[in-house]
């Protein structure tokens, strides 16, 4: 990221900022991302710029700068808050949400815009797709088309909303503030007694704004000044303002047509959480579906004239899950947790690829185009696809081989290449917590373990438990590693470490009281991760504690070699051989699965999705 200041009014600030997705092969390298500029010795080229790094084919979803990509949901996992139709454009959008997610859609390509920057962004409006305004957390954002800059304003607060009506007028409102751009200049034209919420199109003049006060939600409209045209009652939480008239939603919708107020009371129990426009129909996102695994209770938008009639809901398909914004367009965009779907004569349908999230608890493969994932169930990838769900309470993956696979949770269960077959375990048939841990160094040396129960070991014929070292009670173990019969780590709550000797397990001093949830081996070097960003190395018979980047909790460390090691958790890290840095990519939800075989192919998954690394240049 660079910073340039202008020079007139508050300034603006240069955020170079690149395109990291789907884009095709460079060829001869010329091809560069579209945040990199050759003319401007300032602007720098992105590293990613001129790679033949990523296809649709290979890379389903948007990357991260270090080359993680989405495999689903695709397009990508991170909340989406708000969009933007390029107008004349039947597909062309833009798209903002959480951890600074900025998506340009053309048709069936979507393009990711990183930045260094993490804030969530709930706001954006464009004049054109030359002249585009996102706004978030103490964050302007504003795009040309090729680069993006960051405006500059000192106590912007959260900003929820921007709107225009050119590039020489543009607003912006947020908890407390509204700010008017002219072309030149940023201006206060905050209204005394009332805090702003949202920003609406007005017919003429200038921009309508909802905001609250001690007296209640209020409606008010520039003329020059702002002027509060009525009370809203109800608590209102979106603003729209079309045909002649402005509609708010929340535990009822209204309808100001320019004389008075007029309230439509909404389904019992229900409540409207934004508005958009299809040619003459108004649309209203629900914001209280009940969600049961997949069944809602209901569509999650409704529709109706503007010039009048019932709310009628709109049906269609992958509409299973609460959806956080609708986008005015031609072809509605529908915009959730990590889903896009588009609103088209037939209803609701997926857009890119069908709403599905996997959210693997642990992953395990032979090679790229043979991996197994489970999560409660166990699924299979092939190369090309993941085969549908099978198997129950499963946890925890770990194989010798393509023919040698075992998956635990509230069994022991073996692949042998053909079948999968559950294998007799000490304590089946009897209630006992899961195993959800699994580990070992050849096909007649497994280790599994689970918190409330003693570790137990296959020896190539049967499961076998063993003793906790003396004194101590053996339960509340979450990891294990194995790098030979004799010699193999546990580790688990409260920073519990032990090691195996080939006879019994000792314990072992792990300098921490944090809970330990993940252990990984590169020969014989060993690491362990846990609660509060706590990292572990197993040095000179002993553990020490490594240097950390983050307090938020890991769950998993995995890597292709002992200079490049990934931790993932609430956030995601990277190892160089020399220190852990966080890495770009910002999970939407915790991570706990890692695995690859080898440093050009890694998985990365967890409640937040699925991801995968493939060949990257140096």
């Amino acid at each position: 990221m660079k910073l340039r200041a202008l020079a007139r009014g508050v300034g603006l600030a240069a955020l170079v900022l690149a395109a990291s997705c789907k884009r095709e092969p460079a060829g001869d390298g010329s091809r560069t991302g579209a945040g990199s500029r050759a003319s401007a010795p300032d602007a720098g080229a992105h590293p990613l710029a001129g790679q033949a790094y990523s296809t649709w084919t290979e890379r389903p979803g948007v990357c991260s700068l270090d080359f993680w990509c989405w495999y689903s949901p695709v397009p990508q996992g991170q909340v989406l808050r708000a969009g933007w139709a390029v107008p004349g454009s039947a597909d062309e959008a833009w798209l903002v949400g959480a951890h600074t997610t900025l998506l340009h859609l053309r048709g069936q390509e979507v393009t990711s815009v990183p930045t260094e920057v993490d804030v969530t962004l709930r706001g954006i409006w464009g004049s054109s797709a030359r002249d585009v305004w996102a706004v978030g957390d103490d964050l302007v954002l504003h795009g040309d088309g090729v680069t993006w800059v960051r405006a500059t304003l000192p106590g912007a607060g959260k900003l929820v909303d921007v709107w225009g009506t050119g590039p020489r007028d543009v607003w912006f409102a947020g908890e407390g503030v509204v700010w008017h751009y002219d072309g030149t200049r940023f201006e206060a034209r905050t209204p005394p007694s009332c805090a702003p919420q949202r920003l609406a199109g007005g017919d003429g003049d200038g921009p309508w704004l909802l905001c609250s006060s001690a007296a209640g939600r209020r409606l008010l409209r520039w003329e020059g000044a702002w002027r509060e045209v009525t009370g809203v009652p109800g608590g209102p939480v979106a603003l729209l303002a079309a045909a002649g008239q402005v509609w708010l939603v929340g535990e009822q919708l209204w309808r100001w047509d320019g004389q008075q107020l007029h309230g439509e009371l909404l389904d019992a129990g229900q409540h409207g959480s934004a508005l958009a426009l299809r040619g003459d129909d108004l649309l209203v996102l629900r914001d209280d579906l009940q969600v049961l695994g997949d069944a809602p209770d209901g569509p999650p938008l409704w529709t109706r004239p503007l010039a009048g009639g019932p709310l009628r809901p709109v049906r269609g398909d992958g509409v299973a899950r609460r959806y956080q914004a609708v986008v005015s367009a031609a072809t509605p965009w529908l915009l959730g947790d990590g889903e896009l779907l588009r609103l088209d004569a037939a209803g609701l349908r997926p857009h890119l690829a069908p709403v599905e999230r996997l959210r693997p608890r642990s992953l395990w493969g032979s090679r790229g185009d043979d991996v197994w994932a489970v999560a409660g169930w166990r699924r299979h990838w092939d190369g090309k696809q993941w085969s549908p769900s099978e198997g129950v309470g499963l946890q925890a993956l770990w194989g010798g081989s393509s023919v040698d696979v075992w998956a635990v949770g509230a069994s022991a269960q073996h692949w042998d290449g053909k079948r999968w077959r559950v294998v007799p375990a000490p304590g089946d048939g009897q209630p006992q917590p899961p195993l959800t841990a699994v580990h070992g160094s050849g096909s007649k040396d497994v280790w599994a373990v689970g918190e409330g129960r003693l570790p137990m070991r296959w020896d190539g014929t049967a499961w076998r438990q063993f003793a906790a070292p003396e004194g101590e009670d053996g339960l509340g173990m979450l990891a294990v590693w194995a790098r030979s019969p004799s010699a193999a780590w546990l580790v688990g709550r409260n920073g519990r470490a032990r090691r195996w000797d080939g006879e019994q397990w000792r314990s072992v001093d792990s300098g921490t009281r944090s809970d330990l949830y993940g252990l990984f081996g590169v020969g014989d070097d060993l690491w362990a991760v846990g609660d509060g960003g706590t990292i572990l190395r197993w040095q000179a018979e002993r553990w020490v504690k490594v240097a950390s980047p983050t307090t938020a909790s890991l769950r998993a460390v995995w890597g292709p070699r002992g200079k490049e090691l990934w931790a993932v958790g609430d956030v995601v890290l990277k190892w160089d051989g020399k220190a852990w840095t966080v890495s770009p990519l910002r999970p939407a939800r915790q991570m706990g699965a890692l695995w690859g075989p080898g440093r050009d192919d890694a998985w990365m998954g967890g409640d937040g999705g699925l991801l995968r690394r493939l060949a990257y240049p140096d």
